[in-house]
């Protein structure tokens, strides 16, 4: 019966392809995190020409790149974020304790590694790019929903910019 239960647990907060959480355990964390008096950040990461990758090389190498990505994000993440799958290509980091600062060089890092795949020798990583967002907690009674659409905003940025870079979504900047 414990077994039966773990699993249950596990299919019911984690990605059953990626090991991240999934979109269910997100909003609960980022509502509770929400709440508290510290300040939360929200990274959103996008895979453009996923597409392509799942075309040319087939579903089971997509689904190795996905894997690979979020394995990507938990190595920056590590116990400073969380790592969110939303479906598809599109995750999340979860950031704690958070600064502009600090989202800024978890993206960085991120783009970086992402860089170094892209120009690696494993050619399936050469047409992807990832454009990231972010935003951070501004307002005492912020909600998920306008963290997530200021991230989201960030993001279109950055696929506007060019792709392969990070935005940031600052409440109080009077040119957003």
């Amino acid at each position: 019966i414990i077994r039966i239960l773990t699993k249950t647990i596990n299919l019911a907060t984690f990605d059953p392809l990626t090991g991240a959480k999934n979109r269910a355990s997100y909003l609960s964390e980022i509502e509770q995190l929400l709440q508290r008096n510290g300040q939360t950040g929200l990274l959103l990461f996008d895979l453009d020409n996923f597409k392509k990758v799942n075309d040319c090389y087939g579903h089971i190498e997509g689904d190795r790149i996905l894997i690979e990505t979020v394995a990507i994000l938990k190595a920056v993440a590590k116990k400073e974020g969380t790592v969110v799958r939303f479906g598809g290509d599109e995750f999340a980091i979860i950031v704690n304790n958070a600064t502009f600062e600090k989202m800024h060089a978890m993206a960085d890092k991120v783009l970086e590694k992402f860089y170094l795949k892209k120009h690696g020798t494993d050619e399936i990583w050469h047409p992807l790019s990832i454009s990231v967002g972010g935003a951070l907690k501004q307002e005492e009674n912020e909600t998920e929903v306008t963290l997530f659409m200021r991230a989201d905003q960030a993001l279109y940025q950055s696929k506007n910019n060019g792709k392969d870079c990070y935005t940031a979504i600052n409440l109080f900047d009077e040119n957003n």
